[in-house]
């Protein structure tokens, strides 16, 4: 533990984040609330007779522990707590999601940049959420449902990176005088299955920490 908090912080005590009694508590209370769900599962399924429903139940558990590490992942690169409270698995009239959105954090909008090919050019969006297959954001032009996209997601700060994919649009929605469009991210043959959101928290997390912390 010790190695960890020199590595990451450089051993500074005086503002140490456990010192912060109101953040410790609330994430103590996430994780506590998450894995007791899966140690509840877990036991639940330990009683199954049924070996179909042994293998709902351990599912379940598997998605639980995903989401949480997906949670704290978030929060390595919001900073912010407050963040949390606007991820959600629904969007109204335009899906119903299977996997937790997450809000791209307002202080790394200008070191995360999307562009999606329309005709011959690659436009720059406005990411609202993403998970690991599922993205929302706003475009300066509709795109038609049903229809796969070529996008490249990059990073702006220090050595520039990027990583290119494919998208099918789900869903389309005129928002004022842009588009709110929704997508899901598409698995290219002899490759790894694209994971998008692991994808914004790696170039994230290159950030210098100092930079990242500035805002806008």
């Amino acid at each position: 533990m010790h190695e960890r908090c020199r590595r990451i912080c450089g051993d500074d005590k005086e503002r140490c984040f456990i010192g912060n009694k109101k953040q410790i508590d609330c994430i103590a209370d996430m994780v506590i609330n998450k894995v007791f769900g899966i140690s509840s599962i877990i036991e639940i399924s330990m009683g199954e007779s049924a070996p179909e429903k042994i293998r709902e139940n351990l599912s379940h558990a598997v998605r639980t522990m995903d989401e949480l590490i997906l949670w704290v992942k978030f929060l390595q690169i919001a900073h912010d707590l407050r963040e949390l409270s606007s991820l959600s698995y629904e969007s109204g009239v335009h899906e119903k999601r299977r996997e937790l959105r997450f809000p791209l954090p307002g202080i790394h909008q200008k070191y995360i940049l999307m562009k999606v090919k329309i005709a011959d050019s690659f436009v720059p969006v406005v990411i609202k959420n993403f998970s690991p297959h599922g993205i929302q954001f706003t475009c300066p032009e509709p795109l038609v449902p049903d229809t796969v996209r070529d996008c490249i997601l990059l990073s702006t700060h220090g050595i520039k990176k990027e990583v290119s994919f494919k998208v099918k649009v789900r869903y389309c929605t005129k928002q004022g005088p842009a588009f709110v469009v929704g997508v899901q991210t598409e698995d290219i043959s002899d490759k790894v299955s694209f994971n998008f959101f692991k994808s914004v928290h790696d170039f994230i997390m290159q950030i210098p920490t100092k930079e990242s912390l500035q805002g806008e």
